[in-house]
């Protein structure tokens, strides 16, 4: 009988080390970066993105063997061929709101992106929202944005 899978976090956490505030990878690399088979760059695994498509993760730290996800910026990939696909629903796991819910903070992303886009206006969204900290939060965000 084969052996069970090995949870990716756990394999991650195996191959890894924290050294001086750094997570140094053990595992194997692939082109001077660290590399885990299925996966590309093991940071994926800590910052949720083995799942999703069309991001990128850098290294900000300037250390090639470092996997900390507080050292990586994300990118997400512009997609100048399918311009309608609907938007990613990866939240990073390093930002998170306690006030908020995933949920409520997809639906304020998508109040804020209507605003900039011009396909509803302020009163709209006001007469829209029942939740005054959402609202104050889709204005400020739609305010900063614009």
């Amino acid at each position: 009988m084969a052996r069970p899978k090995v949870p990716l976090s756990v394999r991650v956490s195996r191959l890894s080390r924290l050294v001086g505030g750094h997570l140094i990878w053990g595992g194997r690399f692939k082109k001077g970066r660290p590399y885990l088979k299925g996966v590309g760059n093991p940071v994926r695994v800590a910052l949720s993105l083995v799942d999703h498509r069309g991001f990128q993760v850098r290294n900000n730290c300037g250390l090639e063997a470092c996997i900390e996800p507080r050292h990586y910026r994300v990118i997400e990939e512009s997609s100048f061929r399918y311009h309608d696909r609907p938007k990613s629903s990866w939240c990073d796991p390093r930002v998170r709101s306690d006030n908020f819910s995933d949920r409520e903070l997809e639906m304020i992303e998508l109040e804020v992106q209507s605003l900039i886009d011009g396909e509803v206006t302020e009163d709209d969204v006001i007469a829209v929202t029942s939740n005054a900290e959402m609202l104050d939060e889709i204005l400020r965000r739609a305010r900063a944005a614009a």
